[in-house]
């Protein structure tokens, strides 16, 4: 903005007859082009800075509106050029409000004391008690709020982490409030101690405190009718609407929290939304779901989750307090009226079903189905990978990414079948195996960490987990065989020879992220020394980006362990074979899939359908309604993955003849 100057007599008797007062017209400065005129019935006090008011803006429904400020008042305020503000039933305190800003009908803005906005907030995440605090801050990602919350026992990393915050948190720490280019602010209640990004939109909001919703150009975040929010940070692209009550939450990029949502002491990350129900003590991994007025989410963390109606856990075990927690790894539902008691740990992928009153320990037993019967918590391994349900989400996880700034908080692997998940299907097909031959007796039923698995379960279980480890390993394996010379097959082990010599020993899913825990640990070392906390974010995006190789050398090494195949050895006719292995098996898997979809398109589904005509009228009234399953996109996609991928397989083996 250009040189301030002092008012002239005549603009400050211009201002008088517009009817405008100051406590004292000196503490005003204007811009060099400032024209009195853009000010009716304003009362200015405190120091004062004035931009010019020329241009003319275009309100909602494509109303041309002059800038200007109109029916205020203003107290140590520093308004850029080209703003409009108009009818503040309050006050305006204490804020710097820049180009192209729109304020209409809003009570108060005030900011009233030394603030950071939000930073620096402690949300009591995971534990109620606060034994996982997680400090906020405007570049939070759901990678970091993990390792603040997870790794409590690491005294040295949470202390470098909390230093960076507390040093950011001070840096920005003002007793002036921002709202930045190109916001809008209508019909709005009182804004106290709130940071305002560009471009951010608020319409209706009842009561926002001690607050930043961060915006841009490319992503601006949207606050509507009825929100009350008070120690919050929002990122771009955010939306908090209709009712939604926010306290002590962190509100990532391109979440939603809407329909008279409630939450407390919560942390939700990319693409999470909460509609109608409650979230208390909730990490909310990157796409955690919950759009139905009876669910409740309480100390438990998700992601990549969908909570069905009347989803509840309980944390009232309170012999020492509310200090119970519940894992529910990547990928996870709940069927409706489905209930937890924590503390409990579910593995990935696993659909809970019924009421479990025992605390299940059941990480290693991913893409399964936890069901009740008679009050026992029952458990049939593995045949969640049959469900078209689970095919269908992980084809949907990347489309429906809702980000659209430049600048990504979070890093999502979207692949279902991931290193952590692969980890967790090898450790499943073991320990049934090992609970099979535990079974001398011959029982009809193994008793696991407070679950019943039936034998024939558990054995369908391992041929199931086999399936999909033979479909990972196949599809590995196919990337490093695409880039064998066409000119012949004879150099085919120089492209799947590992280029790293160290083999990964474990694999962790940190709320999004694939890593190996040997490099997760030598991360943490290297941070706690550099103790730099924007390093750290940097790091695991590389590693994110980068960690093919790394994937490589451990995908080469289960070849041996897992399946007896020497990579190092092997011979042309090995390869063949286990390609047609390959085939098989994923043939396997999309056809029971497959048949999943169909049951769809069974005489139950066209129950309720063929309304009020003949009953050979249902299936027209369905198929109109539903589309033929040969329509579908879903399954037009999944017909093509096995036309693709037998082509696929023809072609590699023509390179290794």
């Amino acid at each position: 903005m250009s040189d301030y100057r002092a008012l002239s007599p005549s603009e400050i008797k211009a201002l008088e007859l517009n009817s405008c007062t100051s406590t004292d017209w000196s503490n005003v400065l204007v811009d060099v082009a400032f024209r009195p005129s853009a000010l009716n019935n304003v009362h200015l006090s405190g120091a004062i800075r004035l931009g010019t008011f020329t241009k003319t803006l275009v309100l909602d429904g494509g109303l041309p509106q002059a800038t200007g400020i109109t029916n205020a008042k203003l107290h140590n305020c520093t308004i850029d050029s080209d703003v409009y503000i108009r009818n503040i039933n309050g006050y305006i305190a204490n804020y710097h409000i820049q180009t192209g800003v729109i304020i209409d009908n809003v009570d108060a803005i005030i900011t009233n004391e030394m603030s950071s906005f939000g930073n620096g907030t402690r949300v009591k995440v995971l534990n109620e008690n606060g034994g996982r605090p997680v400090p906020m801050y405007d570049e939070l990602s759901a990678q970091t709020a993990y390792l603040l919350c997870m790794y409590r026992h690491h005294s040295a990393l949470i202390d470098a982490f909390e230093l960076y915050v507390t040093h950011y948190t001070t840096s920005i720490r003002s007793n002036y409030g921002t709202i930045k280019e190109g916001a809008s602010l209508r019909n709005c209640g009182s804004i106290t101690n709130v940071n305002i990004g560009s471009y951010a939109k608020l319409e209706g909001v009842v009561r926002l405190t001690n607050g930043t919703i961060n915006s841009n150009g490319h992503h601006p975040s949207y606050f509507g009718t009825g929100v009350m929010a008070d120690h919050f940070i929002s990122a771009t692209g955010a939306t908090v609407s209709d009712g939604a009550i926010v306290s002590h939450c962190f509100v990532g990029q391109g979440c939603t929290l809407s329909t008279y949502f409630s939450a407390l002491h919560s942390l939700f990350f990319a693409n999470s939304e909460g509609l109608l129900g409650e979230a208390c003590h909730v990490f909310a991994g990157p796409y955690t779901l919950t759009h139905h007025k009876s669910t409740l989410l309480i100390a438990g963390y998700y992601s990549f989750f969908n909570a069905g109606s009347g989803t509840n856990q309980s944390n009232h075990m309170y012999k020492m307090g509310p200090v119970h927690q519940g894992i529910m790894q990547r990928g996870c539902k709940t069927s409706s009226d489905a209930y937890l008691l924590w503390p409990a740990h579910i593995g990935a992928f696993t659909m809970v079903m019924g009421r479990h009153y025992h605390h299940a320990n059941i990480s290693h037993l991913p893409f399964s189905y936890l069901l009740e019967e008679d009050g026992k918590s029952i458990l049939l391994p593995a045949v969640n990978l049959k469900s078209i349900g689970t095919y269908r989400d992980a084809k949907k996880w990347p489309i429906r990414d809702a980000r659209k700034d430049s600048h990504l908080l979070d890093c999502i692997e979207f692949r279902m079948l991931n290193p952590s998940v692969v980890e967790q299907i090898i450790e499943g097909k073991h320990l049934l195996e090992n609970l099979i031959a535990q079974n001398t007796n011959d029982e009809d039923m193994l008793l696991y960490q407070g679950v019943i698995i039936p034998l024939l379960a558990a054995k369908k279980g391992i041929e199931l987990y086999q399936m999909a480890l033979i479909n990972y390993l196949g599809n590995q394996l196919s990337k490093q065989l695409k880039e064998v010379s066409s000119h012949g097959g004879n150099n085919f082990k120089e492209f799947i020879r590992p280029h790293q010599k160290e083999i990964c020993k474990q694999w962790v899913d940190i709320s999004g992220l694939i890593i190996s825990k040997q490099h997760l640990d030598d991360l943490i070392d290297t941070y706690v020394i550099n103790t730099d906390g924007i390093r750290m974010d940097i790091a695991l995006k590389e590693w994110h980006e980068n960690y093919a190789a790394v994937e490589w050398a451990w995908c080469h090494h289960l070849f041996q362990t897992e399946l007896s195949i020497d990579l190092g050895n092997v011979d042309v006719s090995s390869i063949h074979s286990f390609l047609d292995q390959w085939d098989a098996a994923s043939k396997q898997w999309e056809e029971l899939i497959y048949a999943d979809a169909m049951k769809e398109y069974s005489s139950d589904s066209r129950i309720g359908y063929g309304l009020d005509e003949q009953a050979d009228a249902a299936q027209q009234d369905f198929d109109a309604v539903r589309g033929l399953h040969q329509e579908q996109a879903i399954l037009q996609d999944l017909l093509q993955q096995t036309k693709l991928r037998h082509n696929e397989l023809l072609e590699l083996k023509a390179k290794i003849e």
